[in-house]
């Protein structure tokens, strides 16, 4: 029988579970390119009851932002359709958050003052039958008046409203296929690759959670070939 001592030199180092994985110059461009393609490939084809459907989309997002279109076309056609039900997501929620919200205008300020128009002066209607056309007007009127009276309401009620805009636009633009001018994509290329870098992170400890024990399922979401230099190739032909 293993000693308390002897149990805990054989564990892992647990720190090695919090690292970013693909945070290496051995990764080039390419590889990383082929290897996050593939494992949308992967998880779009083998996503038992949809369970991996907010890894395809979010996977879906940073691939895009760093790499531009998805060339494997079942793939691309299962990310944009996330990336809508995202899109749709993230209104429904605002429009839940307004609904939430308001009542904390009306205790401020009283639902017939100046400061309540600001808020809503089309009164809650206009919220409720919002639409892509409109919905980023809303959002933007609502988090600059939750700013602008952010001493009666709390910093925290303008700071919601702000968060659940940029996560729309966000969203929105990667739904569009929108892209910065060169100078931009070339400040923001290096932030991308690790925010894709940590979405796999976060892939491969969301599957392995999925199939605990079960370790040949790595094979079904992941080929590490990709990852792996010439060098390390030629040894193990």
């Amino acid at each position: 029988m293993l000693s308390f001592n002897q149990t805990i030199i054989e564990m892992i180092n647990m720190e090695t579970l919090f690292k970013n994985h693909f945070d290496t110059v051995k990764i080039s461009y390419d590889n990383l390119k082929k290897f996050s393609e593939d494992h949308l490939a992967r998880i779009t084809a083998n996503n038992p009851g949809g369970v991996f459907n907010d890894l395809v989309t979010k996977t879906g997002i940073a691939h895009t932002a760093y790499f531009g279109a998805i060339t494997n076309k079942d793939v691309a056609t299962a990310v944009k359709q996330g990336m809508t039900l995202a899109v749709d997501n993230q209104i429904a929620a605002f429009k839940a958050l307004v609904r939430r919200k308001e009542s904390a205008v009306a205790n401020a300020f009283g639902d017939d003052s100046p400061q309540y128009q600001e808020f809503f002066p089309h009164g809650m209607t206009e919220y409720s039958n919002a639409i892509k056309a409109n919905i980023e007007t809303l959002m933007s009127r609502i988090a600059t008046a939750g700013d602008t009276y952010k001493n009666e309401l709390g910093e925290e009620f303008g700071q919601a409203f702000s968060d659940s805009y940029r996560a729309y636009q966000s969203l929105r633009e990667a739904q569009l296929g929108k892209k910065g001018s060169v100078s931009d994509l070339q400040d923001v290329t290096g932030k991308n690759r690790t925010v894709l870098e940590l979405q796999l992170t976060a892939n491969l400890h969301y599957i392995a959670f999925t199939y605990p024990g079960e370790v040949q399922q790595c094979l079904s979401y992941f080929d590490q070939s990709f990852l792996r230099d010439t060098k390390e190739n030629k040894e193990e032909e």
